[in-house]
């Protein structure tokens, strides 16, 4: 720090600071390499504590080939030795023990000098003397994971924010640049050119908010809360965050272009000035695909195309046409013919003649190829690309076609069902994570996203006659074509992978800024009082009791009667929880504490109980690490997710602070240090680290004059960090400003408000204590109404033409309540919060109006119960089991049984269900269902394809019906997560993009069966009858099910028994290395050729039969002609002949000695 900057903090602090950095000097080795190994570092510290009497410059001793020989060097070695023995014999009166004593200690213990001999290596090589270096020692993943590279080192010492440091490259920007950034910022923020229109000031602000940004480093934490006299009449503080995003992507845009400059000066003028216009990424990726094309040779389909005929003379051709493609573009941008049409006076089919060769043998390839090789021209010009990439954009929409999957799946409960027809709605159309949506449908093959362009005829037409002339019809015939294949063959498809790449990165930016305000809103509900829920914890998080119940009875009670606890809070994990509601005051949720019951700190630290407890008392500190916040977070990239959920936390934690002797004290709050402003995980790490080394820190000025950090770094993060006297381990007089939000550029300011307030002289008489009119009004805040801060405010303006007022104000809530909390206050949780903690389900997932499968509990006289994994109870009542009068329920439905039910009402309170197993309920489809449709949703559409296919509106089947002749599928209500009600084919199909060894539990066309369709390789599925007997009705799944003899209980022994062994073994054999994914005739020719190439040998190879699916074929040579043999994958092994084998290896091996004995045997 200068001269002037010292003097601010002792006159803010009162505090006397030492002028200037002390510089830490390295030790300098030969050939310039510094010694950083782990030996170095061990080396350092251990002189260091034995040497701290020594000259200090004893340990910056340079040794150089040229000064100092070898034997030189071990002489100085001998004589620190020395040294530290001399030291060593008044060690007992350092100590305070006797001489005696001391001897008496030497003769037990020796006097340390025994192994004196190895400390004199005399065998040192030189390259030893460079010890070891950390690149030695870890791998460079290791090293950027424990941030321990060049760079990292680089970031820690650098005085500027970590997260400016990590987000690419410092750059330094012209007040010139500024203006034009800011312009450009304006442009893309909302309604941002009318604001500016309106109000001039709103461009100056947006100007200074930046140069704060890019020229003094501030971060957006440290400007929201001192510098809001800049922006706060112009936005608000989440735009902000927008400023700062749109300053990454300028940052980003010119980098872009800073790598095409050099290229671009070497071209024509009109390129370099569609160059200097380009303000978007996608306006200067048109400049790279020119130059790609023009100048720098990059290969790729079109421009391979374009060469072929640049090589084989269409140039001519091309020139022939009379209109360049740059000449077309400025035409285009100006809308009219800038450049005319230069006639040719030779026909079309005379040029072609004279350049006809073996690439284009014909008059006609020669045309089609000039007219492809102009169009590729066209297609790659910039502003033709920009003006029509508009007038495409307006003329795009997005269609949604359902797969077959999806036709079965998404019914009118399904999440997908307000876009599974979304017709042509316009792109433009999509905001927030709309069309994210579709990505996720279309990712769980549910859906097609089909992007479709429409586009006027008139209008291309209108187009067309800005190339063309009034006299040649010919070339305006080829002119007119070129301009159509360059328009709907290459730039449609283009910018509709552009579009879709676009709607993508917006939606996927809209999810994620979702996903930080929910994380926010977690974080912004605090509880100050100390919660117990079979553990005690303190304020800090810290255990001090653990309890264990095995259910709710007196010892419970009796342990809420001793603890006495201001809450309880209970982590439901089933609805057995409903039994605690009556003695809970509060519930909290705890989806992230499920996270961190698995996650290696949670089971480090409390295993399963602590860390919802931590989360009521303080959720921010346990919510930093471990959280899911959205269902399709998942499909977000995952850089993503952390750029947005470190911004949620960045906002938090400084709005709440950190003290930092707390977190040094107590190691699982340290997480959230990072998020302070100006800081980062590197940052974070070396002050608690140097804050260790001290013990505490005692005030925020120490920050600087301890040379913990630079004057940058103290900027944006001093009035985030708090330091309290309850986490100090001894008393020591703090400032009382160091609690407040308060910065230390303003604590004058603070300080000569309290004096104003106490109406004192602002100069104490006590220079030690600089902060006593400031504890004093504290104590009485209530004096500080007395003072007129807009006068003051005032006058601050006038004479040192800075403005305070809004800081003036701020300051005045801080002294009057310091770090007052600005968090919501925890809020008992809704019903359907509660509802959906302990069941698992959601007001999406369980709606009145579902039918559902459900298994009849328990018989009443009046009402009949079901049961669900969840644990919620249905009750059917008995008007609702059947459209006639019910007089014994018993008559209708037995314990244990499988039926279809529809919900007709929920009662969260109770978590029941009231259902009905009438079918005129069941087939009604109720008109009261809540979906909000997609307005461009097409009904007719749905309509169509419903009444195309047969389908139900209600239960939608694929291949409801088998071929004529066999019987119909008898739809099945199976509560299995693997049964669909599908046909074969339909299984097939939708096998066919599953993995090997996936399965479809499905009806059969056979009574009282049952048939499993699993998939042994591509295109190979094999198909299993199950027998069921013991059946309560035609629709319920049988007690008893058999393939063959074989008896199971239920499909879940059955898939395990019977399918998994089989599937087991069919991976081992496609792994096996002789496995060949070929069909068994080309398996054939590929043995047979090894053979002939090594006739010694009997070749073979193991191939998946497409014949007799669940067989596999051993294809060997050992002759002249190929041979096969069968195995066959069953339950109890791999099954060659009558032999079974429980691996493939043991197979292949007893094939190996007896293959001529099958040959015999055949």
């Amino acid at each position: 720090l200068d001269e002037e900057d010292l003097a601010l903090i002792e006159e803010n602090t009162g505090i006397n600071v030492g002028r200037g950095y002390r510089r830490v000097k390295r030790r300098v080795e030969r050939e310039g390499r510094k010694r950083v190994g782990l030996e170095g570092l061990f080396d350092e510290e251990g002189e260091a504590e034995v040497e701290d009497v020594q000259d200090e410059m004893d340990d910056f001793i340079e040794y150089e080939e040229d000064e100092v020989n070898r034997e030189e060097r071990k002489a100085v070695r001998r004589q620190r030795m020395q040294e530290l023995r001399e030291r060593g014999r008044d060690i007992e009166s350092m100590l305070g023990i006797s001489k005696e004593a001391w001897l008496d200690i030497q003769e037990i213990f020796g006097d340390g000098h025994e192994y004196d001999y190895a400390l004199i290596d005399d065998d040192i090589d030189e390259g030893e003397e460079k010890g070891v270096s950390l690149e030695k020692i870890f791998e460079p993943s290791e090293l950027e994971d424990r941030h321990f590279t060049v760079r990292d080192e680089e970031i820690r010492l650098n005085d500027v924010p970590e997260r400016m440091q990590t987000g690419g490259e410092i750059r330094r920007v012209e007040e010139e640049e500024l203006e034009k950034e800011a312009l450009w910022i304006i442009n893309r923020m909302n309604d941002g050119m009318n604001r500016m229109e309106s109000n001039p000031l709103f461009f100056k602000c947006v100007i200074e908010i930046l140069r704060m940004l890019v020229i003094e480093y501030y971060e957006i934490p440290f400007i929201a809360l001192h510098r809001k006299e800049v922006f706060s009449d112009f936005m608000v503080f989440e735009e902000l965050w927008l400023i700062y995003d749109l300053d990454e992507q300028y940052k980003h845009l010119n980098g872009l272009k800073n790598k095409l400059k050099e290229s671009v000066e070497k071209c024509d003028g009109w390129l370099k000035n569609v160059y200097k216009k380009a303000e978007t990424i996608e306006q200067v990726m048109d400049v790279q695909e020119y130059l790609n094309l023009k100048v720098n040779g990059k290969k790729n389909v079109k421009r391979d195309e374009y060469l072929k005929g640049k090589e084989n003379g269409l140039e001519k051709f091309v020139e022939k046409i009379g209109i360049k493609s740059f000449e077309i573009g400025e035409n285009l941008m100006v809308n009219f013919k800038k450049n005319v049409v230069r006639e040719s006076d030779v026909g079309v089919e005379q040029v072609a003649m004279e350049l006809v060769c073996t690439a284009f043998p014909t008059v006609e390839c020669v045309v089609d190829g000039g007219v492809r090789m102009f169009a590729i021209e066209i297609a790659n010009d910039p502003n033709v690309r920009r003006i029509l990439r508009d007038l495409v954009y307006k003329q795009t929409y997005v269609t949604v076609n359902p797969t077959d999957k999806g036709r079965v799946e998404i019914d009118v409960f399904h999440d997908f069902a307000p876009i599974k027809y979304l017709t042509r709605k316009p792109i433009e159309l999509f905001k927030g994570y709309q069309f994210f949506e579709l990505i996720v449908a279309e990712a769980s093959r549910d859906i097609k996203i089909e992007i479709v362009v429409e586009i006027d005829d008139r209008i291309v037409k209108g187009y067309e006659e800005m190339i063309v002339s009034n006299l040649n019809d010919e070339w305006n015939e080829i002119r007119r074509k070129s301009f159509n294949v360059a328009f709907r063959e290459y730039l449609i498809p283009l910018f509709k992978k552009q579009f879709k790449e676009e709607l993508i990165k917006s939606s996927s930016e809209a999810l994620g800024l979702a996903l930080q305000t929910h994380l926010q809103t977690i974080c912004e509900r605090v509880l100050s009082n100390t919660a117990v829920m079979g553990v005690l914890l303190n304020e800090n998080g810290i255990v001090l009791e653990t309890f264990k119940w095995k259910e709710f009875n007196n010892e419970f009670k009796m342990t809420i009667d001793k603890v006495k606890p201001t809450v309880v809070c209970v982590s439901g994990m089933s609805i057995k929880t409903r039994d605690l509601f009556n003695e809970i005051s509060k519930i909290v949720e705890d989806e992230e504490m499920k996270v961190k019951w698995h996650s290696e700190r949670g089971k480090k630290e409390f295993e399963n109980y602590a860390p919802l407890l931590r989360r009521l008392i303080d959720p921010l500190m346990e919510t930093c690490g471990f959280l899911t916040l959205h269902p399709w977070q998942n499909h977000l990239n995952q850089q993503l997710i952390l750029k947005y959920l470190n911004r949620a936390m960045i906002n938090i934690v400084n709005l709440v602070g950190v003290d930092i002797n707390k977190i040094i004290e107590f190691e699982h709050l340290q997480f959230c240090l990072q998020f302070v402003s100006g800081l980062g995980k590197r940052k974070a790490f070396h002050l608690i680290s140097q804050i260790k080394k001290q013990g505490f820190l005692d005030q925020r000025a120490s920050l600087i004059s301890k040379e913990l950090m630079g004057k940058c770094v103290f900027m944006n993060c001093a009035s985030f960090i708090r330091i309290q006297e309850k986490y100090i381990p001894r008393r020591v007089s703090l400032d009382c400003l160091d609690n407040t939000r308060i910065h230390p550029e303003n604590y004058y300011l603070a300080r000569k408000m309290a004096a104003d307030a106490l109406d004192v002289d602002e100069n104490l008489n006590d220079d030690s204590s600089p902060f006593q009119h400031c504890q004093d009004i504290m104590a009485n805040p209530e004096l500080l109404d007395s003072l007129m801060l807009d006068e003051f405010a005032k006058e601050l303006e006038a004479s040192k033409n800075i403005k305070k007022l809004i800081t003036l104000f701020d300051i005045k809530d801080e002294l009057s309540k310091p770090y007052i909390e600005r968090r919501n206050p925890f809020k008992d949780p809704e019903i359907d919060s509660i509802f959906t903690m302990l069941t698992g389900e959601t007001s999406l997932s369980l709606q009145s109006g579902m039918i559902i499968p459900a298994t009849i509990s328990k018989i009443y006289d009046r009402y009949v119960t079901c049961r669900f994994e969840s644990g919620i109870l249905g009750i059917i009542p008995i008007n609702h089991l059947a459209d006639m009068r019910v007089d014994n329920p018993f008559n209708i439905v037995k314990p244990n049984q499988s039926v279809r039910c529809k919900i007709v009402s929920i009662n969260k309170e109770r978590f029941s269900l009231e259902l009905s197993m009438k079918p005129s309920d069941l087939d009604r489809l109720d008109s009261n269902i809540a979906i909000e449709y997609d307005p461009f949703y097409s009904f007719s559409r749905e309509r169509d394809e419903r009444d195309h296919n047969g389908m139900s509106s209600l239960i939608i089947l694929l291949d409801e019906l088998t071929e004529p002749g066999k019987n119909a599928l008898q739809t099945r209500f199976i509560s299995h997560p693997l049964f669909m009600n599908i046909s074969r084919d339909s299984a097939l199909n939708f096998l066919k993009q599953k993995d090997l060894g996936e399965l479809v539990i499905r009806p059969s066309s056979k009574r009282n069966h049952l048939a499993i369709t699993w998939k042994v390789f591509n295109d190979i599925y094999c198909d299993i009858l199950v027998r069921e007997e013991e059946k309560e009705s035609d629709l319920a799944l049988g007690k008893a099910l058999f393939i063959d003899k074989q008896k199971y209980d239920d499909l879940d022994e059955l898939l395990t028994r019977h399918l998994q062994p089989m599937i087991d073994l069919v991976f081992e054999l496609v792994n096996h290395p002789k496995f060949s994914d070929a069909s068994l005739d080309s398996v054939k020719t590929i043995v047979a050729e090894e053979k002939r190439a090594d006739p010694k040998r009997i070749p073979y190879k193991l191939v998946a039969s497409s014949e007799y699916p669940g067989k596999f074929v051993i294809v060997f040579v050992p002759g002249s002609n190929p041979h096969f043999e069968y195995v066959t994958v069953t339950p109890n092994g791999i099954r060659l002949r009558s032999r079974f084998f429980g691996n493939v290896d043991d197979m292949i091996n007893w094939f190996k000695r007896h293959y001529k004995e099958l040959m015999t045997r055949k």
